[in-house]
């Protein structure tokens, strides 16, 4: 999801997440060999007790940080998840209870507190975008559903002025996967109206959104033709209401948007191209050009954040999840050895006011972990 200076992909490990992996399990991936080597990182592996969670999304929170994810409860129905943090070492559970029966997409902070964007409904099998709002992080009330009957899944939001913009995917056609892109706003993070004008999604999977904080939003994901035909995607709204779809430079092809973030330069978005992971670059989110170089070559990207100051990029490596770093977005480093990654998969990275937070878990095990670095 895209957070104020941090993370920008929104939500959970979607199909997107899912070809990504399937990518590397068919050729071993690569730990970026145009990217050069780092030193000793700094990372280590914290193992809190997130046992049963699949962790979707984490924010920064202050000099700490906010988790969301999804376990299953009674009866295998599932259930979400949130957990805070002071320092990213110590992590305490919220109460549950709000989050019955739903699914944790993503978690932003807003100016009133925190907003957690998921879906409903999940006794049987989950529908319908819900959110859930938090003063202080710790205690949660909700959750609130924007329309009656909708099966949409909230995937992530971010806040630009006083109206908070949250996106979400909506199956339309599960013979060839195609969905649609939903787009939903409020002013106080808990009556949301459907923004019924986004029909530049109508055959898109949004994955990330990201603000400049003034004047723009940049929605980025993938396409979806008749045929099944899956391409990149991004979109830009100057009020959350009216969306337009981008222009690239051809790199667009084949590829699938992952995340993206605002920094000095403009917008960066980070995702892959069949099993290489790319990095693309624009200026106003209207235009967009692969600026990487081939420098993740095997190792697709999952999630990018910046502080303004350098991006951190997450994805997957030679033996599991890897991190780089940039100052500029496009010329990459790597974040050299991560305890504890090995067949790991990392989800989601937030980059806090001391601190770096990475979250995921090994692959197929619906375990968190969590991993604590340095600022890039």
């Amino acid at each position: 999801m895209s957070k104020p200076a941090s993370a920008g992909r929104m939500g959970a490990f979607r199909w997107q997440g899912a070809c990504l992996l399937a990518a590397c399990a068919l050729v071993a991936c690569t730990a970026g060999q145009g990217a050069s080597s780092g030193a000793a990182s700094g990372w280590i592996q914290i193992t809190p007790d997130m046992a049963g969670v699949t962790l979707s999304d984490v924010t920064p929170a202050g000099t700490g940080f906010e988790a969301v994810g999804t376990a299953l409860g009674a009866s295998n129905a599932q259930k979400g998840e949130a957990f805070s943090s002071q320092d990213g070492k110590s992590w305490m559970a919220a109460g549950d209870e709000p989050f019955k029966d739903a699914t944790l997409g993503a978690v932003a902070a807003v100016h009133e507190g925190f907003v957690a964007v998921g879906a409903g409904g999940c006794s049987l099998e989950c529908g319908g975008f819900r959110t859930w709002f938090s003063g202080d992080g710790t205690t949660w009330a909700g959750p609130t559903a924007a329309t009656p009957l909708d099966e949409a899944r909230g995937i992530g939001l971010a806040e630009e002025g006083s109206t908070i913009v949250a996106i979400a995917t909506e199956l339309v056609d599960p013979s060839v996967n195609m969905n649609r892109g939903r787009v939903f706003l409020s002013t106080d993070a808990k009556a949301w109206t459907d923004s019924l004008s986004a029909y530049a999604m109508a055959q898109a999977s949004p994955a990330g959104i990201a603000t400049d904080g003034a004047t723009g939003l940049v929605v980025v994901g993938s396409t979806i033709s008749e045929a099944g035909t899956h391409n990149g995607g991004a979109w830009r709204s100057t009020d959350g209401q009216s969306w337009s779809g981008a222009t690239d430079d051809g790199s667009f092809k084949g590829a699938l948007l992952m995340a993206v973030v605002h920094g000095p330069g403009g917008y960066v978005a980070v995702g892959a191209i069949g099993i290489d992971g790319a990095v693309w670059s624009s200026s106003d989110g209207a235009t967009w050009s692969r600026v990487d170089g081939g420098a993740f070559a095997g190792s697709p990207l999952v999630d990018v954040a910046t502080n303004g100051a350098g991006y951190l990029a997450i994805g997957r490596g030679a033996t599991g999840g890897a991190a780089w770093t940039s100052t500029d977005g496009k010329s990459w480093r790597s974040a050299g050895t991560i305890q504890g990654s090995e067949d790991m998969r990392f989800v989601a990275v937030a980059i806090g006011s001391t601190a770096s937070v990475i979250v995921g878990g090994a692959a197929g095990t619906p375990s968190g972990v969590v991993w604590l670095g340095p600022l890039p």
